[in-house]
């Protein structure tokens, strides 16, 4: 007999129903269960311990389950999938971390993959920088303050190991991330759809083909996943060949989405080297101030991912007609290797093609003797937003504050 199992919530659930436009049909049954069964190496239920799992609704004939397989060294990845329809919400997770670093949505052969910021549990939101690719073209969007409260919340599984338990704890978080960007689209969709344009439409009409089908069994989902979980049982489940194919394809299909995707793009915009810390960080719009004739500070622009394309680091002063001359008087901008940068009234500051990994920038600014008497902006530009300093930006700006 394979061994599942089944997590109760030892409270009734009723009168719960959706707040956004699809809304629940019906009051939820009490006492929902999810039924949990391993899953061996070609997806097929095991009574063995393995680093696969599958998570159902009990008696749920929606199609809808949850797998969470351990898909490298360091990595986990969740999929949410609909075996009805052959939609596939994926997310993965490194290094034991809570958050996905990466989202990617599968159906009818079009991918959606989305790269996260970090979540930012002072403001309980999160940004994501979608790909959108037909096979012919890719288009980006972006999704800034998505909030979620309340997305860590796990009692820990009883009769489970560590490992096994982590994963269901990644699986919750999924669900409700899942939950928190349909809501996100909810609010958004309508509000003045024409300025978002019609990518942006693009994106929310395929999150809601691929999402509605299943809105309200994640739904009773999130419902169950509320702590404390009251007991785990075991019971018996039959896993079919058509879900194990069906399974087979979303884990295929994801993959071959992320090879096409152009990867993770993130710059941080730090104090000193190797140390990305926020207090390390420097801040959008933070002021700098240089005291003395040669004192200098540095400004590190460093690549963690994948190439960015057309990077640029303007100065300017506004209202100024010879600004780059007075720039020039101010401050000697140059890096480690003692180049110096010319300051251009037709040229940026600074202009790289393709900064890379291996080729991260350290500006140094160093106050000469002149008398500051004008504020300088320093512009950084990007063609497309990417995540600076862990939040969904393509322009960033410190400020050389005058005397």
């Amino acid at each position: 007999m394979k061994v599942i199992y089944s997590f109760m919530i030892g409270l009734i659930l009723f009168n719960f129903y959706a707040c956004t436009k699809q809304q629940i049909e019906e009051p939820l049954t009490e006492n929902a269960k999810l039924e949990i069964t391993y899953l061996d190496e070609k997806n097929n239920p095991t009574e063995k311990r393995t680093d696969n799992i599958l998570m159902k609704l009990k008696d749920d004939e929606s199609g809808f389950i949850m797998v969470s397989r351990k898909t490298g060294e360091n990595e986990y990845t969740d999929y949410l999938i609909d075996t009805e329809r052959n939609s596939t919400i994926s997310m993965f997770y490194t290094n034991k971390s809570n958050f996905p670093y990466k989202i990617v949505v599968i159906q009818e052969g079009v991918s959606m993959v989305g790269y996260t910021s970090k979540y930012r549990e002072e403001t309980k939101d999160f940004d994501i920088i979608w790909e959108m690719s037909d096979g012919s073209t890719t288009n980006r969007e972006t999704f800034t303050g998505i909030t979620v409260a309340d997305l860590f919340n796990h009692a820990k599984t009883s009769g489970v190991d560590d490992n096994t338990d982590y994963q269901i704890k990644t699986l919750k978080v999924s669900v409700r991330i899942s939950a928190a960007i349909n809501k996100y689209i909810d609010d958004n969709f309508d509000d003045n759809p024409l300025l978002r344009g019609k990518r942006w439409n693009a994106f929310c009409n395929f999150w809601k083909k691929v999402f509605k089908p299943i809105v309200r069994v994640v739904t009773i989902i999130v419902a169950v996943f509320v702590p404390p979980v009251a007991a785990i049982i075991t019971t018996v489940v039959k896993v079919a060949d058509a879900i194990i194919n069906t399974i087979d394809n979303a884990i295929n299909k994801t993959e071959e989405a992320v090879k096409v995707s152009s990867g993770p793009k993130k710059l941080y915009i730090l104090k000193t080297p190797n140390n990305y810390g926020e207090d390390n960080q420097y801040t959008n719009t933070e002021s700098i101030y240089l005291k003395d004739k040669g004192s200098l500070t540095n400004i590190i622009f460093d690549v963690t991912d994948d190439v960015i394309k057309n990077f640029k680091v303007k100065v300017s002063i506004p209202n100024e007609d010879r600004w780059y001359s007075i720039i020039d008087g101010y401050y000697k901008f140059s890096n480690t290797a003692k180049q110096n940068y010319t300051v251009s009234a037709d040229k940026p500051l600074i202009f790289s093609n393709e900064l890379k990994n291996n080729s991260d920038i350290n500006l140094i600014v160093e106050r000469l003797g002149t008398s500051i008497g004008h504020t300088v902006y320093m512009n950084i530009e990007l063609d497309t937003p990417i995540l600076i300093n862990d939040k969904a930006l393509s322009n960033y700006q410190l400020i050389l504050q005058k005397e």
